[in-house]
């Protein structure tokens, strides 16, 4: 009988959202909290996609977000889960 190798790769990603600029505390329903949010462009570099995948993110309530000024805010937890989320189904 031949041998089997496993090989087993974890990866491990760290996201620094730099504090320069003054985040916006906005009110998340869905975490129930004020929390400092994200725009549509910083959430879609965290995730390496574009703003229009966020917005559906968000449309198809994957995502919890804020509104102030007529903008679209995201919360970073809800984001950070719904990684979470994808690595678990993806494993």
């Amino acid at each position: 009988m031949g041998t089997r190798t496993e090989i087993t790769i974890e990866t491990e990603r760290v996201v620094v959202i730099s504090q320069s600029r003054k985040l916006g505390l906005l009110w998340c329903h869905g975490c129930a909290a004020r929390m400092p949010m994200l725009t549509l462009d910083e959430a879609a570099r965290i995730e390496s996609t574009t703003p229009q995948v966020i917005y559906q993110m968000v449309e198809a309530g994957q995502l919890h977000f804020g509104v102030a000024a007529g903008r679209i805010f995201i919360c970073p937890t809800s984001l950070a889960s719904q990684r979470a989320e994808e690595f678990r189904v993806a494993s």
